[in-house]
């Protein structure tokens, strides 16, 4: 009965199908049953991504802090982090 439902909106307006999609999940009785589960995991996910994403905005806070207390009032660049951990090929030890 649904699917028959359902193949019969596909020549409606978009007000027609509004009106349809209304007038259908309003005669179902399942649809919260199906769905309400599945947005209370949505919205878990949600708080799950804000909790992280506070935190890795509290720990680069704190990290600045830190710096600034140590004397180092700018963020550091990756790439001259990296420059002091590279050794140059030239300046490597010959392999024995």
């Amino acid at each position: 009965m649904t699917f028959r439902l359902v193949q019969e909106a596909r020549g409606l307006t978009s007000e027609q199908r509004r009106a349809f999609l209304a007038a259908f999940f309003g005669w179902s009785h399942s649809f919260g049953h199906t769905y309400g589960p599945l947005a209370g995991m949505v919205a878990l996910l949600i708080w799950l991504m804000l909790v992280s994403v506070s935190v890795m905005f509290g720990a680069a806070v704190a990290a600045q802090l830190e710096a600034v207390r140590a004397g180092v009032p700018q963020p550091q660049d990756l790439s001259k982090a990296t420059e002091s951990i590279t050794v140059d090929a030239s300046r490597a030890p010959a392999a024995a």
